[in-house]
């Protein structure tokens, strides 16, 4: 069994989060724990993924943030919607996105053009109204979350292209 967790379970590639907690997570004996995700309690997970790095986590010990990028929406003439799901992390959890023209990879100090803080925020789905972009040009964004355990970056780099000025973009002038 994979127990359930309000924190966060890793599935299929993705951490998710579920709307209940399994009684399983941190019940097992005084087996090692030292492959489930840390700070992930003293204790072993009951069931096939307990001292795996797929472990549940625990809401008993502080979590690192676990973020992801999701598709950028509401894209416009010069403006789109950065989004991302925060799935773990004990608050606060401070966010930020990261964007511009360069894929500035996980270097805050890099080649990012653009840094936008979104302040505290709690696990759930993280949305960014960015503009100026330019038609026909290729950006890339990152989500960046923070809390008092450690940093996470998303990964992958998700990127999206503004569309080009004759693709059916309709302009009236008066």
């Amino acid at each position: 069994v994979h127990e359930k967790s309000t924190i966060g379970r890793y599935s299929n590639g993705v951490w998710v989060v579920d709307a209940v907690q399994s009684p399983c997570i941190d019940a097992g004996d005084s087996s090692p724990y030292s492959n489930e995700p840390e700070p992930n309690g003293a204790i072993i997970n009951l069931g096939r993924y307990g001292n795996t790095p797929e472990a549940s986590m625990s809401t008993n010990v502080p979590v690192v943030s676990v973020v992801s990028n999701t598709a950028a929406s509401w894209i416009t003439a010069d403006s789109a919607q950065l989004n991302a799901r925060l799935y773990a992390g004990s608050p606060p959890v401070i966010v930020w996105v990261y964007w511009g023209t360069v894929d500035g990879t996980n270097n805050a100090t890099g080649t990012w053009q653009n840094t936008n803080s979104l302040g505290t925020c709690t696990v759930g789905t993280l949305s960014y109204s960015a503009s100026s972009f330019s038609l026909g040009t290729t950006y890339y964004y990152r989500f960046y979350a923070s809390n008092t355990i450690g940093t996470a970056w998303a990964v992958p780099t998700t990127n999206f292209t503004m569309p080009p000025l004759n693709a059916g973009w309709i302009f009236e002038f008066e």
